[in-house]
């Protein structure tokens, strides 16, 4: 469970970036909140060098290539960038991902990363858990609770002031390390580690299943990802080519939402039934092939559209221009793409917006014939 949570925060790392942009409506290549100039609220960035020298009292949500935070954040810093530097302290909690993420600065609650390489600074202290998923972490600043970390190389130089719960394939307790709770640690590999630096109990498992799991969590993963860069990708084309009718199903999934979940169900459960009994008759059977080509598609397409009509509700928006709709893509795509992925939720969230979108489609076709 802890692994699977490590996974959940680096996909939400993820999906930050494309609610960043669709947020900030905008996006330059060099961005710079200057010393001085302190925002209230939240503060959505996104461009390809970002510095935020300004204190911020909300959270702050960016995406960029690097991106460097110095001032103060008083709510969350959540971030997808290729090189992330958090100087400043910061009130809540630290979720990213990236290549490099460096922390020199004090987070008074919880840091979730999934990167390259992770560096805690010696000067940083966090009050509540770590969790990592990378290649390299080292953590040279305190950390107030547990550490849960899935890692290539893990370096504790710190004092924890909980566990430590790790599955490493070189797990090292530097000079300054100082553990309260337990270490437990996974790994095919045994390590001479000095346990007067560890007040609980050491214990040692070997990975059970290894190649066969991390397959597992691999594949879903890389599904995961597959689906929000497919669905966007085909979402994007499909409001460049029909703004128009992107924005008519969305519109009408957003204020006629009862009613597409009624008439998406209908069509359902009962599309099945209706194409069998056409397909039975000689006269049918081409209606039967075209309405059930129409009714496969709109299956496949209705993630598509749930998202961007998540996306307009997040945003609170009504703009039908292809701007409009693919900035609403963007935020909601993702969103609808994790809820679906999510473990015993995920199946029944997926059959809902399915039946909401269709009805959608149904409801928005019925009514452009009408005004034929």
């Amino acid at each position: 469970m802890r692994r699977i949570g490590i996974l959940l925060g680096l996909i939400m790392a993820l999906a930050v970036p494309a609610v960043a942009l669709a947020a900030t409506q905008s996006a330059a290549t060099d961005v710079t909140l200057a010393k001085g100039d302190n925002r209230t609220g939240n503060y959505y960035v996104a461009g390809q060098t970002i510095t935020v020298d300004g204190n911020v009292t909300g959270d702050v949500v960016c995406a960029g290539q690097s991106v460097v935070i110095n001032g103060s954040v008083g709510g969350d810093v959540l971030c997808g960038a290729q090189t992330l530097t958090v100087n400043g302290p910061v009130g809540g909690s630290v979720r990213a991902g990236g290549q490099i993420v460096s922390i020199n600065g004090n987070v008074a609650r919880n840091v979730t990363v999934g990167a390259q390489n992770l560096v805690l600074g010696s000067n940083a202290k966090v009050g509540g858990d770590v969790a990592v998923g990378a290649q390299t972490a080292t953590l040279n600043g305190s950390v107030g609770q547990a550490v849960y970390a899935g890692a290539g190389t893990l370096a504790i130089n710190s004092t924890v002031g909980g566990s430590v719960t790790a599955e490493a394939q070189t797990l090292t307790l530097g000079g300054g390390a100082a553990v309260t709770g337990n270490l437990d640690y996974t790994s095919d590999n045994t390590f001479a580690l000095d346990k007067s630096k560890i007040q609980g109990q050491v214990a040692r498992h070997a990975p059970v299943r290894a190649a066969t799991r991390s397959t597992t969590v691999a594949d879903r993963l890389g599904t995961l990802l597959y689906s929000i860069v497919a669905t966007l990708l085909g979402v994007l084309v499909a409001i460049w080519l029909a703004p128009r009718l992107i924005g008519s199903v969305a519109g009408t999934m957003r204020t006629r939402w009862s009613a597409s979940i009624g008439w998406g169900a209908l069509t359902v459960i009962a599309g099945p039934m209706v194409l069998v009994f056409l397909a039975i008759t000689v006269v049918g059977l081409p209606i039967a092939l075209v309405l059930g080509t129409l009714w496969v598609l709109a299956l496949v397409t209705s993630a598509g559209f749930a998202g961007v009509t998540v996306g307009r509700l997040i945003l609170q928006q009504v703009d039908d221009d292809r701007r409009g709709l693919a900035l609403a893509a963007l935020a909601g795509v993702p969103i609808v793409a994790l809820a679906a992925w999510l473990p015993l939720i995920g199946g029944f969230f997926g059959l809902s917006t399915a039946i909401w979108a269709i009805g959608g489609m149904v409801i928005a076709a019925n009514r452009a014939r009408a005004l034929s």
